[in-house]
Parts: C-alpha cells; structure tokens; sequence
C-alpha cells in the first residue's frame, strides 16, 4: 500500500527566494491538509549543483511536532536544526554576462520602440540618434504577460536599457514597456519591467550589476552625475553633458561596492523629490568608505519645487525637460549669473551653471528664463517682496554667534559672518531673480533661527 505524505514540494513552476543562496529557485513544501505553505527554510533548491540546499519537514521533526500539537501532547521541548547545505556557493562568484552581439541585434527597429518613439517627437531624431547611440538603448521583442492576468498581452515597443560594465562586459539589460505619448511607464495591470537575462532564460546565470551607463566612464575623466532612471540619465545628459550621467536604479544599489568604479571622481547626486535626506544620508557614508571621492547632493528640486510636484515626486527629468534644449545649450555663451560662495570672502565668481553645480550642489541658472511651454513664453520674475532692507537692518543690528548655525538637515552654516557678506551681496545684485531665491530663502531662515536662539 503506498503511503501518501502530507508534506510535499510545492507542484507548479512556482519559485520563491531560496535562505541561503538567495536566488529565487526555492520549491517550498506544502501542507495537502491546510493547502498552506510551511515555513520558509522548508524546502529544496534548484540549483542542485551551485547551491543545494534541501530541509525536509519529516528529516528535522517538524511533521513529528505538528503531529504532536494535533494531539494535544506536544512537550514544547522541540528544537529545528538547520537545512542541509550539499554545495555551500562561493562567496564573491564571478559575474556572468551576455554576449555582446545580443547588444547590436537589439540595436533596431527604433521605429518600434515606445521610448525611443516619444524621445524623438520631444526633441527631434537628430538630437536623440546620438544619445541612442552612447547609451546603446535597445527595442526588445518580449510581449509583457502574467499569470495573475490570465489572457493578458502586452502591446510591442519595450525598451532594453543595457547594463554594460567599464570593460564593455554586458551584465544583464532591464527591459522595460512605455507609453509612447507620455512617456511614463506603464504600471497597469502590472509593473512591465523584466530583465534580459530572464527572457533569454540563461540557465545558472550570476548576476552583478553595474550602473547604467558605467561603460562611459572608460577614458573620460568628466564628473559623474548619478541618478534613480535611466530615462532621467538619458534625458539629463542632453541638457547637461559636462556630466557622465549613470542611473543607479535603487537606493538599495547606491553601495560602495558598485560606486568603487567611481573612485578619485567628483560625483553629484540628483535625487527625485521626497527622498534627499535618504541620498544625502549614502553620500556621506560613500565619502568615508570610497576616500578620495567626493559626493555631493543636488538639493535642486528641493528648493523649487511645489507641493504638486512633490507628490508627484517629480525627478531632474521632469524639471529639465520644461526648458527648451536648444536655448539650454546656449547658456555658455550667455552672461551667466554672479555666484558667492557660501564661505569665502574672495571677489564674486562667473561661473556657468554646471560649474556653480559641481562647486555647490545648488543649481542656479538662467535657464529659469525660459519655459517650454507651447509658445515658449519667458518666464516672468518673481513678483515678491524680497525685503533685503529690512534683513540687512536686522543682522547689522544683532551680535553674530561665532559658532556653527543649522538651518536644516542638509544645510549647515560653518562661518555666519562669511555667509551674510556673501549673501546678501547675491541677493542685491539679482533681486528679484527666480534662480536666486534660495539664497534669500536661505538669509529668511537664518533670521528666523538666531531670533529664536535669542528668545
């Protein structure tokens, strides 16, 4: 008589995230009486050969306690040991990759692809060939589909967004589907995104990522910019390329493992609205792991965002792409804005945008001038009353501290005497200007703190 278990490796094709090697591999049992999974270290791997972990619930004495319980006799004197381990995984394994020619194959059919297709209709094909081109963007065949949405069928026109290493090493590509008109992803019925190496099914396959964009760090000694998309890379470098633009794709993967590839470089983070404190928080921790390295963070969308926008969590992309690209491109050969450095008395510098950006990470530009609207109608200045009278009065009349003032948790003023020289002589000299409201917003806050330091 053939004796039938209770517990048994979960049928299907189900796979679930294995404890000990950590790729999703793992069957896990199953109770036939509860149709419920049993704990998550019950269960075999499938890579019998690289990982080979396997815990069977009658092996440990598990379906021995359940027992037990059911009977109303269990001593509670029951201790679980741990899952065999046939293969312990090296601890650093070697990366694998993708052939380089699955690159060039995807490289066509951009007429296809729904990225590449509304990046065209905002900035014209002769501006976005070339930025193709250096970021080797590809058009994937995968139709999206999912069993939680049975019949379910993605539209064609995915986006492969290359992950290649500094040695042009292929790691994976990030698939992703987008909506050709307005170029945001498309989340419904579900998140489409997917990885290259899933769809080519490669078998045993070890991933490591890198940045997105990391192959253009190779001979080029520019400062990086780093930021969450590759569509917010992609975009930004257009309007900034003093910048190598990298998309890290999480802050989970902003790590110094995957930054060493940066070290001895000058690198500005641009965080999408709502989370500059979590960024800010990983760039000072980068500093001190990777010396030599200097990583800043841009509080640009901090400081002129609205409450919309911030719900919104708009990120660099979106504030860029407001402003007309070719009238952008020209702010080199306009007059640029003055600049004084928060802690030094030395003359009023020129400096161009990305310049005052790499220095400060406050982005003050004239570029505020100009707004992408239908009939690109300029800007007007702000209709306020900046009151540099009345603040001028306030702090040549109190007894400045000789100690460290913060204003907020990414601003900290180290020398308050050198900070009001050379604020308010930025503020007088572009009173009124849009891209110098953070420094009388800046002044405004400093007042409000040492008047209630005082009281």
């Amino acid at each position: 008589m053939t004796s039938i278990h209770r517990y048994i490796l979960q049928p299907g094709s189900k796979k679930h995230w294995c404890p000990d090697c950590g790729r999703k591999t793992f069957v896990l049992y199953l109770d036939i009486i509860t149709s419920e999974p049993l704990p998550a270290q019950y269960g075999r791997c499938d890579r019998e050969e690289k990982c080979g972990y396997y815990l069977n619930p009658y092996s440990n004495g598990y379906a021995k306690m359940i027992s037990q319980q059911e009977r109303g006799d269990f001593t509670n004197l029951w201790q679980p040991i741990k899952g065999i381990n046939k293969c312990k995984p090296a601890t650093n394994p070697a990366p694998s990759y993708i052939p380089y020619q699955m690159v060039k194959q995807s490289q066509t059919r951009y007429h296809q692809n729904n990225f590449v297709k509304w990046l065209t209709d905002v900035f014209g094909s002769e501006i976005i060939k070339p930025v193709i081109e250096q970021y080797q963007i590809g058009t994937s065949k995968y139709l999206f589909s999912s069993k939680d949405f049975p019949g379910y069928k993605s539209d064609p026109g995915a986006t492969i967004f290359w992950q290649i290493d500094v040695h042009g090493k292929v790691r994976t590509g990030k698939i992703m589907l987008y909506d050709p008109t307005s170029g945001r992803r498309m989340k419904e019925p579900f998140n489409h995104i997917t990885w290259a190496h899933k769809a080519m099914k490669l078998p045993e396959f070890e991933l490591k990522q890198c940045y997105f964009g990391t192959h253009l760090l190779k001979d080029n000694i520019k400062s990086v910019a780093l930021v969450e998309s590759e569509k917010t890379a992609i975009i930004a470098s257009l309007y900034l390329p003093e910048f190598i633009w990298l998309a890290v794709g999480s802050l989970s993967n902003l790590n110094a493992d995957k930054c060493q590839i940066l070290a001895g470089r000058k690198v500005c983070l641009f965080p999408d609205l709502n989370v500059f404190n979590n960024w800010d928080s990983k760039a000072k921790e980068l500093s001190k792991l990777i010396p030599g390295t200097q990583f800043i963070v841009s509080d640009l969308l901090e400081v002129y965002a609205s409450e919309v926008e911030r719900q919104q969590s708009m990120d660099i992309a979106d504030y860029l792409i407001k402003y007309d690209l070719g009238k952008f491109r020209d702010l080199p050969n306009e007059p640029t804005p003055t600049i004084i450095n928060l802690e030094d008395q030395s003359p009023p510098e020129q400096l161009s945008s990305v310049e005052y950006l790499e220095k400060n990470a406050n982005y003050a530009s004239t570029q505020e001038n100009y707004c992408t609207s239908s009939n690109k109608i300029p800007l007007k200045e702000l209709d306020i009353d900046w009151n540099i009278i009345e603040l001028e009065s306030y702090f040549s009349g109190i007894q400045l501290t000789n100690q460290s003032v913060k204003l907020n948790q990414a601003t900290t003023i180290v020398n308050v005497s050198l900070f009001l020289s050379g604020h308010l002589a930025t503020v007088k000299a572009n009173e009124g200007k849009r891209a110098f409201l953070p420094y009388l917003n800046r002044l405004q806050s400093l007042k409000q703190v040492l008047t209630s330091n005082r009281e």
